[in-house]
């Protein structure tokens, strides 16, 4: 048949192999490695922020009395330079704040940028600072307590005091006419030494409305500019943020819940606004889902960008440098497991063990690890070199001046392209780890091949990944909706059973085994949400923000028996392997994506087929020798050597099991017949 030249054939983009990741990543060896994965590198940054942070405390402003007045701002800025480092670490490594009254709060020298500014708001904070005193009112039975500060509680006796449990008020809220007491209205009977110390809050401050009355007349115009400019900060003094490294994956924030991001499309009267809606897609897709995408690359670029932060100085560095380093083991073995496993699905469409994956990476632990390590030490070489130049340059005024730095300039210069080179050739870090996983080969192919395809070919491998991250977005969105799906479900089928509901002694519902529910992505509010039981309670956010969440009535957790907390740990154990194994889909189709876009640059690169993979088992043969055959017997002339013939093998037949026959008397080779003459006729 003769083909028609004039038909045309359409070929799929290699691109599109992109799309296979999802098949590749919901694989349930990969969803367990990534989730091993996330669990020893949060624990790991765990330990280390305790230690790191146990050995710092925060630096106090105290000037020296007998120091002049230039003196103190010369040590001023040395404070300011030591608190800047001391509130990174804070916001890197503290534990997140219970309450308010244990969290650290903004102060005058946080704002204040030098010693005269200092003053002046240290001036308005101190004649503030107690009228604003955080105090809460406790009941247990019948006793009525009040906490200031959160100091120790006192009794108190009144009526109407229920009306003040629960509710956070402060020092400003009372009022004070001779002997008698009142908070919010309501009159209090409290001990003498209780009134002594409120009377002392009321008579030592001042509200934010008497301190703007008398900076507005304020002959000096810094102080009313001071007034106006730190007003919020005498209001409500933020808190600063804490735990960035220190926060478990059950507790990172990452968003809306995915469920409740569908629900809202259909349900008019939504709180939280649809990502849908015009001008908020972009806004949901890189602030939201794109981090929660790359939180691999994320975990390892975090810690670096600190690194290069002017407070990142002294203990910080050591701190930075630790969690870096212990991310690139982790995931040098988990995420080589991974890739591992990826390639050879992708490439060969074949399966391997979870086993031989992780012997495969453990095998080349050390490759993966020192693949990315070695541009990291290098740029931390050549930021030493400089920073001795710098020193020495600094000691030599004359010589530093005009030779070092003078003549010497573009060594600096050329450094700094060197450093930058190797930083943006780290954006092919995704691609070391597949190398290693694909080729068997070692750091320094993975380290030569990832800069050489990033360099030689940006703009494909751009557009590899702007394909790969929009089509995982999606696929992270979806798997995160069938999972918060299929626990909320669950859930709400059993608060479908009758005869379960009653008071807070005999309720049994099942919602107090979604108490310690994961809270990111909203899944124990969205568990919590459909209790009778439920109410809104403040909670503080590791970016010091104060924020709703659900939670039932103290009531009702008081009443808990010992199998409801048995239980309720029970419950969140599953909970939170679930939750792990939805959160790690995300770095499993990092990995998958990854390994799927190294095949395809090496094919775009070097030509290299895609489906070119080492297999440990091809170095070896694949069957056992066949045994070999008996050489047939052949007649030998004279006068010649005889060389011996190898037969090709040949497949060995059954056994005949009919007896064999005698062996032939007559010889196989007749000998030579011998000529007495050889010179006459035969």
């Amino acid at each position: 048949m003769a083909l028609d030249p004039s038909a045309k054939t359409t070929a799929t983009p290699v691109w599109w192999k992109i799309f296979s990741g999802f098949r590749i990543a919901l694989d349930i060896k990969k969803l367990f490695l990534a989730a091993a994965g996330i669990v020893f590198t949060a624990l790991g940054w765990w330990v280390l922020s305790v230690v790191f942070y146990s050995i710092r405390s925060e630096p106090k402003w105290e000037p020296t009395k007998e120091s002049t007045e230039e003196a103190k701002r010369m040590q001023y800025r040395d404070h300011k330079r030591s608190l800047g480092q001391w509130n990174l670490l804070h916001a890197l490594a503290a534990p997140t704040p219970t309450d308010r009254a244990t969290a650290v709060r903004v102060r005058p020298d946080d704002i204040a940028e030098d010693l005269a500014e200092y003053d002046l708001l240290a001036g308005l904070y101190s004649s503030h600072k107690d009228y604003g005193k955080i105090v809460r009112v406790t009941q247990k039975d019948d006793i009525f307590s009040l906490a200031i500060d959160g100091n120790s509680p006192s009794p108190i006796r009144g009526e109407n005091l229920t009306s003040l449990v629960g509710k956070e008020f402060r020092t400003e809220n009372f009022v004070i006419n001779e002997e008698n007491v009142s908070l919010n209205g309501v009159p209090l009977q409290v001990e003498k030494s209780t009134f002594q110390t409120i009377k002392s809050y009321k008579d030592g401050s001042k509200s934010v409305a008497e301190i703007e009355r008398e900076a507005a007349t304020n002959p000096n115009p810094k102080a009313r500019e001071a007034f106006k400019k730190f007003k919020a900060f005498l209001v409500n003094p933020a808190i600063k943020p804490t735990a960035k490294f220190r926060t478990w994956p059950w507790d990172e924030d990452r968003g809306q819940n995915p469920f409740l991001t569908v629900t809202n499309l259909v349900s008019p009267g939504a709180k939280e606004e649809s990502p849908f809606a015009p001008g908020q897609f972009l806004e949901w897709l890189f602030e939201k889902k794109l981090p929660v995408l790359v939180e691999p690359l994320v975990k390892l670029v975090s810690p670096v960008y600190f690194l290069f932060k002017p407070q990142a100085g002294g203990w910080n560095r050591i701190f930075l440098g630790c969690l870096i380093l212990w991310s690139l083991l982790v995931w040098g073995l988990f995420g080589g497991a991974i890739t591992r496993l990826a390639v050879v699905q992708a490439a060969r469409n074949e399966k391997i063990g979870l086993g031989e994956a992780l012997s495969f990476a453990r095998e080349r632990l050390q490759s993966y690890f020192l693949a990315p390590t070695f541009p990291l030490l290098c740029i931390a070489a050549i930021t030493v070199g400089l920073a001795v130049f710098g020193l020495v340059e600094g000691l030599l005024p004359w010589f530093g001046d005009i030779v070092l730095a003078g003549l010497l300039w573009p060594v600096v210069i050329l450094l700094g392209l060197i450093m930058a080179v190797v930083l943006v050739g780290l954006l092919g870090y995704p691609l070391m780890s597949p190398t290693i996983s694909a080729e068997g080969s070692d750091s320094f192919d993975a380290l030569s091949r990832s800069y050489s395809y990033v360099y030689q070919s940006p703009w494909q491998y751009i557009w590899y990944w702007t394909v790969a991250l929009f089509y995982g977005a999606a696929l992270i969105f979806f798997v995160g909706v069938m999972g918060s799906m299929a626990v909320y479900l669950g859930q709400w089928g059993m608060n479908r059973a009758p005869w379960l509901e009653g008071t807070v002694e005999t309720d049994r519902t099942p919602a107090y085994f979604m108490l310690e529910a994961p809270q990111s992505f909203g899944w124990r509010d969205l568990l919590l949400s459909d209790s009778a039981y439920a109410v809104e309670s403040e909670y503080i956010a590791p970016s010091g923000e104060m924020r709703k969440r659900v939670d039932l009535l103290p009531e009702y957790k008081a009443k808990l028996s010992f199998p409801n907390q048995v239980g309720k740990w029970m419950v969140s154990f599953w909970l939170g392997l679930v939750f792990l194994l939805i959160v790690g889909f995300g770095y499993s189709y990092f990995w998958t994506a990854s390994s799927i876009i190294y095949l395809l640059m090496r094919k775009h690169v070097d030509e290299t087929d895609l489906d070119e993979v080492y297999m440990e088992d091809d170095e070896m043969p694949m069957t056992a020798p066949l045994p070999a055959t008996p050489a047939t017997p052949t007649t030998v002339k004279p006068s010649t050597v005889s060389l011996n013939v190898v037969e090709a093998p040949v497949l060995v037949k059954p056994a005949d099991p009919t007896p064999p026959k005698p062996a032939d008397p007559t010889p196989l080779v007749t000998p030579p017949i011998i000529d007495p003459k050889p010179d006459g006729p035969a």
